[in-house]
């Protein structure tokens, strides 16, 4: 029988890790806060369900020697329209640890890294039933609508630029692909964020 609560029990450990952690954490490396927000592109196991603009935000610590760790949280609509008048509309709700290596000393320093944590996606497919051909019109009785909701575990990886933007900001371009299940995400970002 699998252990229902090893999820929760991993972000508690984590949580409680970074908490126990915080002064060394902060006195070491800088403290970082960003906001993000993009273009991602969203499939399932069958294909394409649509594409949305992910609103999130987070915090880490940047190591003088390039390294950083930070946690993520994000929600995004994506929704995709057939001519065929079938739709999908979906919300992926998602929270990630992520460790950041930076390459480079300079004002612009390109990165990569890796994530893990949990995804949630709910969907909705809807179609139209009873459809027929009457005296060349194409009618149908009713809508179909089929829910679904799955959470799993994510695994990501991304590459991107950290810009300063002066002596404190700095704006993040980002390219990541991320997998969760049977959904996998694919998608641009910009994170704007503050470094002290």
């Amino acid at each position: 029988m699998a252990n229902v609560a090893l999820p929760g029990m991993t972000l508690r450990i984590i949580a409680i890790t970074v908490a126990l952690s915080f002064p060394a954490l902060a006195s070491a490396h800088s403290v970082e806060v960003f906001a993000t927000t993009g273009l991602v592109q969203l499939w399932d196991d069958e294909g394409n369900i649509g594409a949305g603009v992910p609103i999130g935000g987070g915090v880490g610590f940047k190591s003088p020697h390039g390294w950083a760790i930070e946690a993520l949280a994000e929600t995004q609509k994506a929704t995709r329209d057939f001519d065929s008048s079938v739709r999908f509309d979906s919300t992926v709700t998602a929270a990630r640890a992520r460790l950041l290596k930076y390459f480079g000393n300079g004002r612009t320093q390109p990165y990569a890294g890796g994530g893990f944590g949990v995804t949630r996606v709910a969907s909705t497919r809807e179609s139209p039933m009873g459809c027929a051909l009457d005296d060349n019109v194409f009618t149908c009785s009713g809508r179909d609508i089929f829910r679904s909701k799955s959470t799993a575990r994510t695994l990501s990886g991304f590459a991107g630029l950290r810009i300063a933007a002066g002596r404190v900001l700095f704006v993040r371009p980002e390219l990541e692909f991320g997998k969760a299940g049977e959904h996998m995400r694919l998608g641009g970002t910009v994170a704007i964020g503050a470094s002290w």
